[in-house]
Protein backbone atom coordinates (compact mmCIF):
# COMPACT_ATOMS: atom_id res chain seq x y z
CA UNK A 1 0.00 0.00 0.00
CA UNK A 2 1.37 3.36 -0.87
CA UNK A 3 -0.05 6.71 0.68
CA UNK A 4 -0.61 8.94 -2.15
CA UNK A 5 -1.74 12.09 0.01
CA UNK A 6 -3.10 13.02 3.19
CA UNK A 7 -6.62 14.36 3.93
CA UNK A 8 -8.61 16.25 6.64
CA UNK A 9 -11.03 13.95 8.26
CA UNK A 10 -11.94 10.51 7.59
CA UNK A 11 -12.47 9.63 3.69
CA UNK A 12 -15.84 8.00 3.50
CA UNK A 13 -16.69 7.34 0.13
CA UNK A 14 -14.68 7.89 -3.62
CA UNK A 15 -14.30 6.96 -7.08
CA UNK A 16 -11.47 6.97 -9.55
CA UNK A 17 -12.83 9.79 -11.93
CA UNK A 18 -13.86 8.71 -15.86
CA UNK A 19 -10.73 10.38 -17.32
CA UNK A 20 -8.87 8.20 -14.72
CA UNK A 21 -6.92 11.49 -13.85
CA UNK A 22 -8.37 11.99 -10.60
CA UNK A 23 -9.70 10.26 -7.48
CA UNK A 24 -12.89 12.30 -6.35
CA UNK A 25 -13.91 11.43 -2.74
CA UNK A 26 -15.63 13.13 0.43
CA UNK A 27 -13.66 14.15 3.47
CA UNK A 28 -15.65 14.26 6.57
CA UNK A 29 -13.67 17.12 7.37
CA UNK A 30 -12.96 18.63 3.88
CA UNK A 31 -15.72 18.32 2.08
CA UNK A 32 -16.22 16.72 -1.53
CA UNK A 33 -12.37 16.89 -2.88
CA UNK A 34 -10.85 15.74 -6.01
CA UNK A 35 -7.31 14.01 -5.41
CA UNK A 36 -5.02 14.95 -9.18
CA UNK A 37 -3.45 11.38 -9.95
CA UNK A 38 -0.63 13.35 -11.37
CA UNK A 39 0.70 15.99 -9.26
CA UNK A 40 -1.09 14.25 -5.90
CA UNK A 41 -2.51 18.26 -5.45
CA UNK A 42 -5.83 17.97 -3.64
CA UNK A 43 -8.56 20.57 -4.24
CA UNK A 44 -12.16 21.17 -2.73
CA UNK A 45 -14.62 20.89 -4.98
CA UNK A 46 -17.11 22.00 -2.60
CA UNK A 47 -16.96 21.54 1.41
CA UNK A 48 -20.93 22.96 2.04
CA UNK A 49 -24.34 22.27 1.37
CA UNK A 50 -27.31 24.07 1.64
CA UNK A 51 -25.38 26.13 4.00
CA UNK A 52 -23.73 23.44 6.21
CA UNK A 53 -20.47 22.62 6.16
CA UNK A 54 -19.77 19.28 5.50
CA UNK A 55 -18.27 17.94 8.52
CA UNK A 56 -20.12 15.59 9.41
CA UNK A 57 -20.80 12.22 8.65
CA UNK A 58 -21.88 13.37 5.30
CA UNK A 59 -21.72 12.23 1.61
CA UNK A 60 -20.05 9.10 1.17
CA UNK A 61 -20.63 7.89 -2.29
CA UNK A 62 -20.20 9.09 -5.57
CA UNK A 63 -21.43 7.99 -9.21
CA UNK A 64 -19.95 9.64 -11.80
CA UNK A 65 -21.72 10.41 -15.39
CA UNK A 66 -20.28 10.53 -18.76
CA UNK A 67 -19.81 14.30 -19.09
CA UNK A 68 -18.20 14.60 -15.72
CA UNK A 69 -21.66 15.30 -13.80
CA UNK A 70 -21.65 13.33 -10.47
CA UNK A 71 -24.31 11.89 -8.23
CA UNK A 72 -23.25 11.58 -4.06
CA UNK A 73 -25.33 10.66 -1.37
CA UNK A 74 -25.37 12.31 2.09
CA UNK A 75 -26.26 9.97 5.11
CA UNK A 76 -26.80 12.69 7.46
CA UNK A 77 -26.50 15.87 8.53
CA UNK A 78 -27.18 15.67 12.48
CA UNK A 79 -24.09 14.20 13.21
CA UNK A 80 -20.21 14.08 12.92
CA UNK A 81 -18.33 11.10 12.18
CA UNK A 82 -17.34 9.95 15.95
CA UNK A 83 -21.25 10.11 16.55
CA UNK A 84 -22.58 7.87 13.86
CA UNK A 85 -23.37 5.68 15.68
CA UNK A 86 -26.56 8.33 16.99
CA UNK A 87 -27.84 7.79 13.60
CA UNK A 88 -27.96 4.39 13.17
CA UNK A 89 -30.21 3.69 16.14
CA UNK A 90 -31.98 6.70 15.91
CA UNK A 91 -33.21 5.29 12.39
CA UNK A 92 -34.38 8.94 10.95
CA UNK A 93 -35.21 9.25 7.25
CA UNK A 94 -32.29 12.32 7.34
CA UNK A 95 -30.40 10.64 4.08
CA UNK A 96 -30.32 12.69 0.75
CA UNK A 97 -29.03 12.34 -3.03
CA UNK A 98 -27.49 14.95 -4.86
CA UNK A 99 -26.45 15.57 -8.14
CA UNK A 100 -23.35 18.03 -9.28
CA UNK A 101 -22.89 19.80 -12.36
CA UNK A 102 -19.60 19.91 -13.43
CA UNK A 103 -20.58 23.02 -15.96
CA UNK A 104 -22.42 25.18 -13.03
CA UNK A 105 -20.29 23.82 -10.14
CA UNK A 106 -23.79 23.35 -8.18
CA UNK A 107 -25.28 20.66 -6.74
CA UNK A 108 -28.98 20.20 -6.49
CA UNK A 109 -30.56 18.14 -3.80
CA UNK A 110 -32.53 14.89 -5.90
CA UNK A 111 -34.14 13.59 -2.93
CA UNK A 112 -34.33 13.32 0.85
CA UNK A 113 -36.09 11.12 3.65
CA UNK A 114 -33.78 8.47 2.75
CA UNK A 115 -32.75 5.78 5.79
CA UNK A 116 -28.99 6.50 5.90
CA UNK A 117 -28.54 6.98 2.39
CA UNK A 118 -24.88 5.22 2.00
CA UNK A 119 -24.76 4.68 -1.70
CA UNK A 120 -25.53 5.41 -5.45
CA UNK A 121 -24.54 3.06 -8.72
CA UNK A 122 -24.85 4.44 -12.08
CA UNK A 123 -25.33 1.43 -15.32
Amino acid sequence: MKVLAKVEGQVLGFGLSRDKKSLIFNSAGGGMQRLDLKSLKIDTIFDEIDGKKLNTFAGNSYAETSNGDFYFTVSTDKYVMKDYIKEVIRNRPNGKLYFYDSKTKKHHKICDGLYFANGVVLE
